[in-house]
């Protein structure tokens, strides 16, 4: 070889290295930004990940072309990318065309053709494309074991979307079977990074959160929540989806107080990161179904409407992510009674979109048409529709197998509840006896699902005349309403149980009319005890036994906490079918040990929240005396009315039980007590006066009840609603304003007439030695008038008429 063959063959090997060397450079810095890119996603930081992704993809096509396997990864990262922000065009744009360079180049079994593959379907899940998205995580699942690699950390990725993708479908058993799966793998090449194996307890925690078992998802959410921010701090998607999921779980179980700040974390997470995203569209609905839930509809209908905005532009009208917002909004209109054909509107559309998603044949699709057919039950116009609806749906139930679940039970109820209200009540009798059949498996009886069925069941039998079995009926479910309250007293905060009890209020307003109606002696003594238990009682009881066991030091606190945490784990396993239940015989053991041992050491732990009957108060009354408690409820039987009733229950010494005595409608008190109001206020000579048409307080409040207490001189009396502005003492009892009812008894006003049993015999029989009194203020005058009238005898009217009283 010549010298000049020489020199341009050394020419050619020194350019060639040299472009070697340009080329695993460009390559190396390709690869960084993409790696870095991708850990930003990681992270929930989308849109500082994305200009990073598209610097790479621009580099890789200019120094490597279009058909590159460099030029496929970079396509493959940025659709990853705007797969986790919900650009779903752009992202399977790009994911299919790394999928293809990918095939041609490696072929199917390479591992970055199934990673392509793994994220294309979740693409599809996420586009609500399911059959697609199943096809090719089977698909990348076969690929692998073809190649062997079932026993490996890749074999994980499409396992965990797989459990992701049934979750979603409604497939539960073989979502959860993918997921544990997901997770033995996980574990077994876990090493040094726990991340992997937080994202597949991740899903487990979402399958049981879906099936309702709470203590299992909520150990989960935690570790998950732990282990992410012990290794990344706040950041990334583990992260918010787990402080996310224990925001619905929370408040699933009534932990409002504990819900809120976490929903709210997760959101502000989500939006630092990405507010156009997928996430924080979930993370929108999901604070709308919260304040729905704790009555804050104002709150709840402005997230509710920009997650339907963001649901559209995310996935389109036509997902049923989008449908799942409407179908919200149609409930909560329903709920607050804000329009039925608004509510209509929704429901129709969210059943549209669904049928065009999944198809009949599945829940979802029958939930959302149950809505609508409960719609159809109050729009009296639309009755027959109903029942089309809810015939389809129980078909629907029967086809896909799932006719033992509560999904079906409230569909027979609500049906029953259809036929009852159109006078079919031999038909809503059997569809009910069918769904409490169905409860009473799944759930047992001391369950609100199982409650609502058994007191609709007591309402047929009162259309159908057989009053003996209506009452028999409302006094089982009258005991289970009063179980629930007092096992939520266990563990819900005061806020809370004040919702918890708002839930039960129209069903005692139900009770109650019955008693107006039905003159019976089970039914009365039934209201007397159910006004000693909600008079005040319950909360109060509940916030004084708290308060005590907060207050206790050293071991009695530690088992108060522990006590409380039994109660609220026993909350979530009742709330579970019979076969999902676990340890709840240990739990009780557990409660009943720690109660007694706080009974011990904690002062009137055991007596906080005692119940007290009629028949205890009635132990305490003397011959001559009596107790009276008033009432107040709306008239909501044989349906809901805005008619306000008073009512009195009369307890005397002796007697088999308490009595029951119709008073007035409450527009008659609100037209005594408006009629006498002058520029002052209220008017106190001419309310307390005797007027002989019988518009007076006296006619109105007492006439009624003085039959029965010709023989008392003392009486113990509970006002309710607007009787407690009412100075029952004042009342005349004849025209000639001599003789006051504080004349003829001595009335003591108690908040309960059951503090006849808790209160010392000291506190009703002290004599006060001493009194200033003084009546007739004008809160308005101002200082001159006062000044100018200070020496002036003003009218004394009732004053006068009470001076030998106010002396003794």
């Amino acid at each position: 070889m010549d010298k000049g063959s020489l020199f341009l063959f050394f020419l050619t090997l020194t350019f060639s290295a040299q472009s070697q060397i340009s080329r695993i450079q460009d390559s190396l810095e390709i690869t960084n930004l993409i790696q870095e890119s991708d850990n930003l996603r990681k992270k929930g930081k989308y849109l500082e990940a994305q200009p990073m992704a598209e610097l790479a993809l621009d580099l890789a096509l200019e120094k490597f072309g279009e058909q590159d396997t460099l030029f496929a990864y970079s396509l493959h990262n940025l659709g990853t990318i705007f797969l986790s922000r919900g650009l779903h065009k752009e992202a399977e744009v790009a994911l299919t065309k790394a999928l293809q360079i990918r095939k041609e180049k490696l072929g199917q079994q390479h591992t970055d053709y199934g990673k392509t593959l793994n994220n294309l379907a979740v693409l599809y899940e996420a586009m609500s494309l399911y059959s697609e998205a199943e096809r090719l995580l089977l698909e990348a699942l076969l690929i692998k074991e073809v190649a062997g690699r079932k026993d490996s950390l890749d074999y994980s990725s499409p396992l965990g979307n797989l459990g992701g993708l049934y979750l979603k479908m409604g497939r539960y058993p073989e979502s959860e079977k993918r997921y544990r799966e997901c997770l033995a793998l996980r574990e077994k090449f876990m090493d040094k990074n726990p991340l992997p194996r937080a994202g597949a307890l991740l899903g487990l925690a979402n399958v049981h959160l879906k099936t309702g078992r709470y203590l299992a998802a909520e150990k989960w959410f935690l570790e998950v929540r732990d282990t992410v921010e012990n290794r990344m701090g706040k950041n990334g998607e583990l992260y918010f989806k787990s402080v996310g999921g224990l925001a619905v779980l929370y408040w699933e179980t009534g932990r409002y107080e504990e819900a809120e700040p976490l929903l709210h974390e997760s959101l502000q997470l989500i939006k630092q990161y990405d507010k156009n995203g997928t996430d924080y569209a979930i993370g929108l609905n999901n604070a709308g179904l919260f304040y729905a839930a704790i009555g804050q509809f104002d709150k709840a209908e402005a997230f509710y409407l920009q997650a339907l905005d963001s649901s559209e532009r995310i996935w389109g009208k036509t997902s049923y992510e989008y449908a799942r917002v409407l179908d919200n909004l149609g409930s909560m209109y329903y709920a607050t009674y804000q329009g039925d054909e608004k509510a209509e509107q929704y429901f129709l559309q969210a059943k549209e979109t669904t049928e065009g998603v999944f198809g009949k044949k599945h829940p979802e699709y029958a939930r959302i048409t149950g809505n609508l057919a409960l719609l159809y039950v109050r729009m009296k116009v639309r009755r027959q529709r109903s029942e089309e609806l809810y015939l389809e749906i129980l078909q629907i139930y029967k086809i896909i197998g799932i006719e033992e679940t509560l999904a079906n039970a409230s569909a027979l109820h609500n049906l029953a509840l259809l036929y009852y209200m159109t006078g079919r009540l031999e038909e809503a009798q059997q569809l009910l006896f069918q769904a409490l059949d169905i409860k009473k498996k799944i759930v047992g009886t001391k369950h609100g699902h199982y409650l609502r069925s058994l007191s609709n069941l007591a309402d047929i039998y009162v259309q159908m005349g057989d009053w003996a079995t209506a009452i028999d009926t409302a006094l089982s479910a009258n005991e289970i309403h009063k179980d629930l309250m007092l096992q939520g007293a266990n563990y819900l905060s005061e806020r809370e149980m004040t919702q918890w009890m708002n839930v039960f209020k129209e069903r005692t307003e139900i009770w109650h009319s019955y008693a107006w109606r039905y003159d019976n002696d089970a039914l009365t003594s039934m209201i007397y005890d159910n006004a000693l238990f909600y008079k005040g009682f319950l909360l109060e009881a509940a916030m004084r036994f708290h308060k005590n066991a907060k207050r206790a030091d050293g071991d009695a606190k530690s088992h108060y906490e522990e006590w409380k945490e039994c109660h609220r784990k026993l909350a979530a396993e009742y709330a579970k079918p019979f076969t999902q239940q676990g340890n709840v015989k240990e739990l009780e053991a557990k409660a009943n040990q720690l109660e007694k041992q706080l009974v011990r050491t904690v002062k009137d732990f055991g007596k906080d929240l005692g119940q007290v009957s009629w028949q205890e108060v009635q132990a305490k009354l003397k011959s001559d005396e009596a107790a009276v408690e008033f009432i107040r409820f709306r008239l909501n039987y044989p349906r809901p009315t805005d008619t306000v009733l008073y009512a009195a229950l009369v307890l005397l010494p002796g007697d088999k039980s308490p009595r029951y005595v119709k008073l007035f409608d409450e527009s008659h008190l609100k037209k005594i007590v408006q009629s006498n109001v002058d520029s002052n206020g209220l008017s106190i000579n001419s309310l307390y006066s005797f007027a002989p048409n019988g518009s007076n307080l006296y006619e109105l409040i007492w006439q009624p009840l003085e039959p029965m207490l010709s023989r008392a001189k003392r009486i113990y009396y509970a006002p309710a609603g607007g009787l407690h502005r009412i100075a029952f003492s004042a009342i005349p009892i004849d025209s000639t304003h001599t003789r006051y009812l504080g004349d003829s008894f001595v009335l003591i006003q108690v908040g309960s007439t059951r503090q006849l049993t808790v209160s010392t015999s000291t506190m009703f029989n002290h004599k006060l030695k001493t009194a200033t009194v003084f009546g007739g203020i004008d809160y308005n005058t101002d200082i001159v008038s006062m000044n100018r009238g200070k020496n002036k005898k003003g009218k004394w009217g009732l004053w006068k008429s009470r001076s030998k009283k106010q002396n003794e």
